[in-house]
């Protein structure tokens, strides 16, 4: 598998840019949970909020020095756009593989040290932030199940997508046959030079870390230090195959968001500095006759 692989998915998978009526938010949905009615899920751009630079403008965390206000303005414009009834929270991520389990109440303080949540609660948005790292949208159309996953390369190394499937199984009794997944943006090969301790880590799980590293690790000639182009997505694309997933129902956005400074927030491109993007997903109310 070459790491043009999901240049080839975007072309399968577009459009998904997409806006929010009514205002000039901005937003990302992958057309293949689109095709479900019993979700909404959403994955923000920066377009559309009222943060001033370099939070410009739809920035979802207040962590990285834009005050409250601003962000709960965001939080809450975002919010009312998606129909969302529940007070919006995000899992205080960690870059672990420790994944929570929602019931029927989004309490803030339940969500702390978790870098993915699964829930069978309907109206309750599970929640994800990212300035780089890949947020993975899960969502079982048998079981009514969904999941939010934050993968950056400490995550993806340990095995957090695998967990949260398996944890969904567990839970849920879910299938992965019958689970479908959108990846959203991240960082692209392009511009994520990582070194050998990103290959370490994935060392460190043995044969499955070593497979997910040699299909999305390309090594760079330029320096003499040793050092690798890396996908995300592609790693997290190995697991998600690997665990049962069917090909057809994992989609993927090719955008990069360190390349696309005019959609989204990187952390490579500009340091601390810089606001957070949001990915939700949400069962939507039963209907009753």
């Amino acid at each position: 598998m070459t790491l043009n692989h999901l240049n080839e998915l975007e072309n399968i998978t577009s459009p998904w840019a997409g806006s929010l009526p009514g205002d000039n938010i901005e937003i990302l949905r992958s057309p293949l949970l689109q095709s479900f009615e019993g979700i909404s899920h959403t994955f923000t751009t920066r377009r559309g909020g009222i943060s001033p630079p370099p939070f410009d403008s739809l920035n979802l965390s207040s962590k990285t020095g834009d005050p409250q206000f601003n962000v709960s303005e965001n939080i809450s414009r975002l919010s009312e756009k998606l129909s969302i009834k529940e007070d919006l929270f995000f899992l205080e991520q960690v870059h672990g593989n420790e994944v929570l389990t929602v019931g029927n109440t989004n309490a803030e303080h339940l969500y702390r040290q978790f870098d993915a949540a699964i829930s069978k609660s309907h109206s309750i948005p599970l929640s994800i932030l990212t300035a780089d790292c890949l947020p993975l949208l899960i969502y079982d159309p048998q079981k009514k199940a969904i999941g939010a996953v934050h993968a950056g390369w400490r995550g993806t190394s340990c095995g957090i997508a695998e967990k949260t499937i398996k944890e969904m199984g567990r839970v849920f009794d879910c299938r992965a046959e019958d689970m479908v997944v959108a990846m959203g943006p991240s960082i692209g090969p392009c511009c994520y030079e990582v070194d050998k301790t990103v290959l370490d880590a994935f060392s460190q799980r043995g044969d499955k870390g070593l497979e997910e590293w040699s299909k999305a690790s390309e090594l760079c000639l330029k320096d003499k230090e040793k050092s690798w182009h890396f996908n995300l997505s592609e790693a997290n694309r190995v697991q998600l195959l690997r665990l049962g997933i069917k090909e057809n129902n994992i989609s993927a956005t090719s955008y990069c968001t360190c390349c696309t400074e005019e959609l989204f927030f990187s952390y490579r491109r500009d340091g601390d500095k810089t606001g957070r993007l949001g990915a939700i997903i949400m069962l939507k109310e039963e209907m009753t006759n």
